[in-house]
């Protein structure tokens, strides 16, 4: 089995999240949501 190590990353190079498009979600996930919400606060 091969050793886990956790590289180290250059900060610099990560992109800024103020220049990082947003993308609106799709209404169908906006519904999946909802219906989860309504079950959880059903229990």
């Amino acid at each position: 089995m091969q050793e886990f190590t956790n590289e180290t990353i250059d900060i610099s190079a990560l992109p800024k999240f103020e220049e990082v498009p947003l993308n609106k979600i799709d209404s169908k996930y906006f519904n999946i949501i909802l219906i989860n919400i309504s079950i959880f606060l059903e229990y």
